[in-house]
């Protein structure tokens, strides 16, 4: 769980393995545009931009870019307002049918960023 700016800032950042179905979840404290890149990042991902109601907005699938200067790293947006945005090793969307329109369920309460 990212819910503080360190956290939301660091990401995914120099990890080197991520187990089936983990991930990190981002939480942001309103809804509004995000846009995540893959700097220093290694694993592939997809990025899961959510709404505050949990409606999946969009899906991006992101490369890691190794020897990408700031300025040529791609940029990964939401196609509108997220709160949540969750990153999960590449294929993880497809295989469980996550798209645009998917509501995408947390286990337990959804969270937020006191959580």
């Amino acid at each position: 769980m990212a819910n503080s700016p360190d956290e939301r800032s660091q990401g995914l950042m120099h990890r080197e393995s991520l187990p089936e179905n983990h991930g990190m979840v981002f939480v942001f404290d309103k809804a509004q545009p995000q846009t995540f890149w893959m700097k220093n990042t290694v694993l592939p991902l997809d990025i899961i931009f959510i709404a505050a109601d949990g409606t999946v907005i969009n899906v991006e699938q992101a490369d890691p870019q190794p020897n990408a200067s700031d300025l040529e790293l791609e940029r990964y947006s939401s196609d509108s307002p997220a709160k949540y945005v969750v990153e999960m090793r590449q294929g993880f969307a497809n295989r469980e049918g996550i798209e645009s329109g998917t509501e995408f369920v947390f286990e337990g309460e959804r969270p937020t960023t006191e959580n």
